[in-house]
């Protein structure tokens, strides 16, 4: 009973969560590229992607109150029974790999295998693993990995070759020269952001 552009823009805002909610593939790429804690990034990311959610959820809400014509299901303890036992598996994973993380059980390397190895519980559990989705699964995964590791490579060598050339420490004297307030800094770097993100 959705409109199909309220539908679309819902799936489309609700994409924005995934490279924000632990464990990601693009946090995971920062965390490398900017030599960063990856746990600490992780912990850091969880916040705002509940935010994000949450945000998600009020508008969602907001706007289908106001629109008395569209079909509602009723209250179900039923669905909601089926629906909390078909998530609460994959929603103890972020929790199992922070937990893991952060009180020093496990690198964020080893997070990974045992993230790898409870969707392998989990998908017989479920019964969504089957041989084909696992060898689907191991395609994507080597592609992805590839793909990730010529990002990494070509970042590090921009990077060495913008510090050769002194870019960065240009380009900071060149913001900082115009104000030396950091919140001036902040916005300035966000700009500069925003530009090269839009090209």
């Amino acid at each position: 009973g959705y409109p199909y552009s309220f539908a679309a823009g819902l799936t489309a805002s609700s994409s924005l969560i995934s490279p924000v909610m632990p464990p990601s593939i693009p946090a995971v790429i920062y965390a490398a590229t900017a030599t960063v804690s990856t746990g600490a990034l992780f912990a850091a990311s969880v916040i705002p992607a509940l935010l994000m959610a949450f945000g998600l959820c009020v508008y969602v809400f907001i706007w289908t109150a106001r629109r008395p014509d569209m079909a509602r299901a009723p209250f179900s303890l039923q669905r909601l029974r089926k629906a909390a036992i078909g998530t609460i598996g994959p929603a103890f994973v972020p929790v199992i790999l922070l937990g893991g993380i952060l009180s020093g059980t496990f690198t964020p390397t080893e997070a990974a295998s045992v993230a790898v190895l409870l969707m392998l519980i989990l998908g017989p559990i479920y019964r969504t693993l089957t041989p084909r989705v696992l060898l689907q699964s191991l395609r994507e995964t080597a592609a992805i990995t590839g793909g990730i590791a010529l990002i990494l490579g070509a970042a590090a060598l921009l990077g060495l070759i913008l510090t050769r050339a002194h870019v960065s420490r240009d380009v900071a004297e060149l913001l900082t020269s115009v104000s030396s307030e950091p919140w001036v800094f902040m916005i300035l770097v966000n700009i500069v952001l925003l530009i090269l993100g839009s090209a």
